[in-house]
């Protein structure tokens, strides 16, 4: 937990960092070396666990997780979640002599939003990561390769954020792990996702609407009302929302 310092645990690095409210809070966007660091090296394959809430952030507004990282910086492996539009992620990414790789696998389109809690978890078993974001398995990703006795270190690039709780074990025997080639395959596009549930909510409301016309001009016909025009109104309006259903679940099947 991060209700007060402590420093025999972690080193923490760079300013704007608040104790307040049972969390610690990075209080100003930065790209600057702005991390809380682990002091003891971490297990080979271990567990991450962490509850945190983006808070705000200028452009990339990410929160970032690293491990195997060497005291220069110039080698590590992460994890991070990013609200940056327009795609919001989880990632699971490295750094080789300084410079950063973002792999496609390694990367699921989530939508990460300022203000929103969320709860990763991350296993390593060797060169294997699986990603879990508010429970759901998410990423599972093979390393390029890695190194003994690096740094465990939490911090935010253009970003604030509030680490609430963290929780770091040596992996399980007992846990499996999947490998990427079968990794989950959610829907990597936020976009998509409201695309679709507006696609179903049309359907309903022209299914809705279809019955309506369909009742309207069946008590017509049952008023014997067949010589007033309004009952061919009534006819013409329910064949229309009938046409307008079938395109609504035309356009929810491509």
């Amino acid at each position: 937990d991060f209700d007060k310092p402590n420093p025999k645990v972690w080193e923490l690095i760079g300013k704007d960092w608040e104790y307040k409210d049972g969390a610690l809070h990075l209080t100003k966007p930065t790209r600057d070396a702005a991390m809380l660091r682990l002091i003891k090296p971490h297990p080979e394959n271990f567990e991450l666990t962490c509850r945190y809430t983006h808070t705000g952030g200028t452009t990339y507004k990410s929160v970032t997780f690293r491990f195997d990282q060497s005291k220069d910086g110039k080698y590590e492996n992460f994890v991070y979640t990013s609200a940056h539009a327009p795609d919001p992620k989880l990632h699971v990414a490295y750094t080789r002599n300084g410079k950063q790789t973002y792999p496609p696998t390694g990367k699921v389109s989530r939508p990460i939003k300022i203000g929103g809690t969320y709860h990763l978890r991350f296993a390593v078993r060797h060169r294997l990561v699986n990603a879990w974001l508010d429970d759901e398995l998410v990423v599972a990703y093979k390393l390029p390769d890695r190194r003994p006795n690096g740094s465990i270190s939490l911090s935010g690039f253009d970003a604030t954020v509030a680490f609430d709780s963290i929780t770091i074990r040596s992996l399980s025997d007992e846990l499996k792990l999947i490998s990427p080639k079968d990794s989950p395959k959610p829907d990597r596009n936020p976009k998509h996702s409201v695309e679709l549930s507006e696609a179903k909510l049309l359907i309903a409301q022209a299914e809705i609407e279809s019955i309506e016309a369909t009742f309207k001009a069946d008590c017509a016909r049952f008023r014997g009302t067949s010589k007033d025009q309004s009952l061919q109104v009534l006819i013409n309006d329910a064949a229309r929302k009938e046409a307008e259903l079938a395109i609504a679940k035309a356009n929810h099947d491509l």
